[in-house]
């Protein structure tokens, strides 16, 4: 499972309103995963309870599938500003 939207962005369209509508759905979806908050959304007729799934499920999905099953090279920046603590 990755992360990802079916929204597109018209030819003609508003690029600061895109912008905003692409970052409102994704702040929707992390919402849904990350806490247990009661939410409303246009796609479901009523109300419903987020997931609040495991910080290790979210990195998962947003990140780590994604890194594995397209082979992305990573750095780790852990590492990198250790003498600076």
């Amino acid at each position: 499972l990755i992360y990802g939207s079916d929204s597109g962005i018209e030819q003609d369209s508003n690029p600061e309103e895109a912008k905003k509508q692409l970052h409102e759905r994704w702040l929707s979806d992390w919402k849904y995963f990350v806490t247990d908050e009661m939410m409303n959304v246009d796609e479901v007729d009523g109300e419903f309870k987020s997931l609040k799934l495991p910080k290790v499920v979210v990195d998962k999905i947003y990140f780590n599938n994604a890194v594995k099953w397209f082979k992305i090279q990573t750095v780790d920046v852990s590492s990198q500003n250790s003498d600076t603590k």
